[in-house]
């Protein structure tokens, strides 16, 4: 009777091991598990990793238009209207996109005193369709720039400067700048200040803030 109930466990037994051991010695499917495991993880870097080839290279552009937009400006005798949108035409083409339309920039001219206060004497700009406001809002004639190097006003002079703004939302990467700020936007603010290259200070006849152009 004993014989008999060691032989029906083995028999019983013997099949369920066998097919536990078949199936874990068994490979096949390996290779797609484990790419179900890690591929979320491997698509996540990637797109992380293109929003922030994205952001770098927006951020650069809009440097770029700035730059462009003060050395054009800094290079005349003499300004108006017309030259002052070539300028800012130019400073467009750098932008190379869709995002220039969202693309906020200024031209203004600044004179420092001999008392080391900064003026601005006159101004051109272009802003998306929403007009200049918030922290892009008009340079004001005749009042002090809103933002001008402390180190720039130790003598007399004069000063082209170019602000250039936009704002960015990137594709795919909202959720991890939003870890510690709450808007899921960045903000590129580039500036710059050149000496004129020909003259001493520089005239825009016909620039003013009534004549800032909104991107339509």
């Amino acid at each position: 009777m004993t014989m008999f109930k060691k032989l029906k466990n083995k028999t019983e037994n013997g099949p369920r091991e066998a097919v536990f051991k078949r199936f874990g010695k068994d490979e096949s499917g390996l290779a797609a598990l484990e790419f179900v495991i890690v591929a979320p993880f491997l698509i996540a870097l990637w797109l992380g990793f293109f929003s922030f080839v994205v952001m770098e290279s927006t951020g650069t552009r809009v440097s770029k238009a700035a730059a462009v937009a003060t050395d054009i400006a800094s290079q005349r005798n003499d300004l108006n209207l017309e030259k002052l949108t070539i300028a800012l035409n130019a400073a467009d083409a750098m932008m190379q996109g869709p995002t220039v339309d969202d693309l906020t920039i200024e031209v203004i001219g600044i004179r420092v005193t001999e008392d080391g206060d900064a003026e601005v004497v006159w101004g051109h700009g272009r802003a998306p369709a929403g007009g200049f406001s918030g922290a892009a809002a008009k340079a004001t004639v005749g009042a002090a720039p809103t933002s001008f190097p402390s180190e720039l006003l130790t003598q007399p002079g004069f000063y082209v400067q170019t602000t250039a703004r936009l704002s960015h939302k990137p594709a795919f990467a909202t959720e991890i700048f939003t870890l510690w700020d709450d808007n899921d936007t960045i903000d590129f603010v580039h500036r710059f200040n050149f000496e004129p290259r020909l003259v001493s200070e520089i005239e825009c006849s016909d620039c003013s803030p009534a004549a800032y152009e909104t991107r339509t």
